[in-house]
């Protein structure tokens, strides 16, 4: 697969990934037969994107992001098990299918969407935290809104189904944070960054997101270390 291919069939993962996102959530809000059978329609092009991303890698030979592809997939059979369980507690006829699209399918469209925009670049990069960590902080903003604490109403003041998928949006933002932590601990210790490295690790989610955003590459810490060595040999220092 030559560049140009391959950068096609990234945009058309990502454009296939944000529709799915859209009906998973959009019909989410709405309540009925019709929206219940769009959301499910957004999860099934939600797998037709994670697939399309995993073949593109196959083509590409990108190994980091298939990995990453492969765990997003295990966090979602994982996601759904814990889907099942909790929908059955509820008793409600729609809640199996709606949990497992919007609880166990959106962290991993979220990973096939940093797929489609991101993955000119290495997986192990300060911009996949940048880029994951603002949809883990939009899903958890969302989600409290949804729910009420981010408004200060009462909590699950809402219709009932409209305060679940508030809830599941928190456990979106969780499951992002935590990839976007590893992911920065990684990056962040390839980059002998230490002082962001600190960071990261004293404040998980927060530090791998600011370091996505703000943090030097490898480039810029040995850039860094030259300019001080020269400034010492000059007696600058």
């Amino acid at each position: 697969m030559d560049s140009s291919t391959a950068k096609s069939s990234r945009r058309q993962i990502g454009l296939i990934a944000i529709l799915a996102v859209v009906l998973i959530f959009v019909f989410g809000l709405i309540q009925g037969s019709i929206p219940l059978i769009v959301s499910l329609v957004g999860a099934a092009v939600a797998i037709i994107a994670w697939a399309y991303a995993v073949f593109t890698s196959l083509r590409v030979k990108q190994v980091d992001w298939l990995i990453m592809l492969v765990v997003a997939a295990l966090i979602a059979l994982a996601l759904t098990g814990i889907s099942i369980t909790s929908a059955n507690a509820s008793g409600e006829p729609n809640a199996v299918p709606l949990s497992i699209a919007e609880l166990a399918l959106l962290p991993l469209v979220f990973v096939t969407m940093a797929y489609g925009t991101l993955s000119s670049e290495r997986l192990l990069a300060r911009g996949v935290c940048a880029y994951l960590g603002a949809w883990g902080l939009l899903s958890l903003v969302i989600g409290g809104t949804l729910v009420g604490g981010a408004i200060g109403t009462n909590i699950g003041a809402g219709a009932e189904y409209i305060t679940a998928l508030g809830f599941r949006l928190y456990a979106v933002g969780g499951v992002l944070a935590a990839i976007i932590w590893i992911i920065g601990l990684i990056v962040a210790f390839r980059t002998k960054a230490w002082g962001w490295f600190a960071l990261v690790v004293l404040l998980p989610s927060i530090g791998a997101f600011m370091f996505g955003l703000f943090g030097p590459t490898r480039q810029d810490v040995l850039m860094a270390q030259e300019h001080s060595r020269a400034r010492r040999a000059a007696g600058l220092v």
